[in-house]
């Protein structure tokens, strides 16, 4: 079997920004913590997509990512509100 290939966000930040992408977006259950700060230093907008249960949810406003996919629209939103509530 052979391994996944490596993961290198910032190159594929770099990659981004030289064809002119300013923002990229990753599967929320493949995200890493650093991911978003790896992006911010390299000048790259981070997003999600697949954030489909309310623990990914959590996690896409938890990392301040600048947008996130869902099929859940009613649970994002409740935890948005409760997030505003409490902060």
């Amino acid at each position: 079997m052979k391994a996944p290939p490596a993961r290198d966000l910032p190159a594929l930040c770099r990659e981004a920004s030289a064809a002119g992408v300013r923002e990229i977006a990753l599967r929320i259950n493949q995200a890493q913590d650093g991911d978003g700060e790896i992006c911010r230093r390299e000048a790259v907008t981070l997003g999600y997509y697949d954030a489909h249960d309310e623990p990914a949810i959590r996690k896409a406003f938890a990392d301040g990512v600048s947008a996130f996919t869902t099929d859940w629209p009613d649970i994002a939103v409740a935890v948005r509100r409760e997030i505003d509530v409490s902060a």
